[in-house]
């Protein structure tokens, strides 16, 4: 045997036994940091949540891709004291719908539960929230449709980190469930990535999310306000018509509004059986937000989009089921121009005092 044979074979067998050590090093070291990540946000989001119920605006969190917004609302509901009497359900095109704006009488108490990229078990799982978490349904539920809440292809992941709720309101309704369970997705491959091996490195010892009360509204951020309902950061607020319509023209570009388009309604069944569960405690609004009347234009022009079979399905369920209907996707129902929007989605306060007047 050679007498370099051994020792080099010595150092190979060290050599991968020091890589399997350091490369499990690493992995647990990420590992232990998404634990603590998520331990304290999940106390920070506690105590935010107790400040918005105690009648307090809330900023410094950021939007919703810098925690689990889903995580949040489960918290409100956990911790509010009351039911309120009116609630608003669906995506961030809802976030408009504040209690000063629906010229509500000031003893009613109305929250605002808006997601972003809110899909049908998003809302549905909020729903099942206060069933289970407060044994009761709000008196009015204003229910923020999207067309695609009826897309049969989920393009987003986001309510599996409160889909129990969701299927356990289906069982509850004696519904066919889709997943005997769901886990919220999590991406195991981050474990073993430099650049988030640096960014924990970078931030240990940090808090990884903060808030603080506010003054004024007038700041460049998203401030939650007491009822839910979300006010944009001061310089969207502030757009000029001009950007509104490159940031319109730019998304058009990129065909940023594929989920408004596919050949036939899917959810259909499952949608009336939620409905129909709902208006046993509760009266059910459907609340359709306008696009931005280029969009609107765009869309209707599209032989596969969505957005007026959807409307018309809408208002005919509503109408052989006692639902009132606030609202329209066509922004020429009320008038509304670009000043009215910031983005081809999202409509600015003018939007919704235009609808109710």
């Amino acid at each position: 045997m050679n007498n370099h044979e051994l020792p080099f074979k010595q150092w190979i067998a060290c050599t991968i036994a020091f890589s399997i050590l350091f490369f499990g090093i690493v992995v647990l070291f990420n590992y232990c940091c998404s634990l603590r990540t998520i331990s304290t946000t999940t106390t920070l989001l506690e105590k935010a949540a107790q400040k918005l119920l105690q009648g307090n605006p809330i900023a410094g969190l950021g939007d919703d891709k810098a925690y689990d917004d889903r995580l949040f609302q489960k918290i409100l509901i956990q911790q509010m004291t009351s039911v309120p009497d009116m609630i608003v359900i669906g995506s961030s095109r809802s976030m408009m719908l504040r209690k000063k704006n629906m010229t509500l009488p000031a003893s009613t108490n109305f929250f605002n539960h808006f997601l972003a990229s809110a899909s049908f078990e998003d809302a549905i799982a909020i729903i099942g929230m206060y069933e289970e978490l407060q044994s009761a349904l709000p008196k009015t539920i204003i229910f923020g449709i999207d067309p695609w809440v009826f897309n049969k292809k989920s393009f987003s992941e986001k309510w599996k980190s409160v889909g129990k709720y969701y299927l356990n309101l289906l069982r509850r309704i004696d519904y066919p469930v889709p997943y005997n369970n769901v886990n919220a997705p999590f991406d195991y491959t981050r474990l073993i990535t430099l650049k988030y091996t640096m960014h924990n490195i970078t931030t240990l010892g940090t808090t990884p999310l903060s808030f603080y009360v506010p003054t004024t509204f007038a700041l460049d951020e998203f401030i939650r306000d007491v009822d839910g309902s979300v006010h944009m950061p001061l310089k969207i607020r502030n757009q000029s018509q001009e950007e509104t319509m490159k940031i319109i023209n730019e998304s058009l570009e990129k065909n940023a509004y594929q989920r408004e388009t596919f050949d036939a309604l899917a959810n259909v069944s499952l949608f009336e059986a939620c409905i129909k569960h709902l208006q046993k405690e509760s009266i059910v609004v459907f609340f359709l937000c306008p696009y931005h009347p280029k969009v609107y234009h765009f869309l209707s022009q599209k032989k596969s989009s969505s957005i007026m079979t959807v409307e018309t399905y809408l208002r005919h369920f509503a109408l052989h089921n006692n639902i009132q209907v606030i609202g329209s996707y066509d922004p020429n129902s009320y008038d509304l121009t670009t000043e009215d929007f910031f983005d081809g989605y999202h409509g600015h306060d003018s939007l919704v005092r235009k609808m109710l007047n």
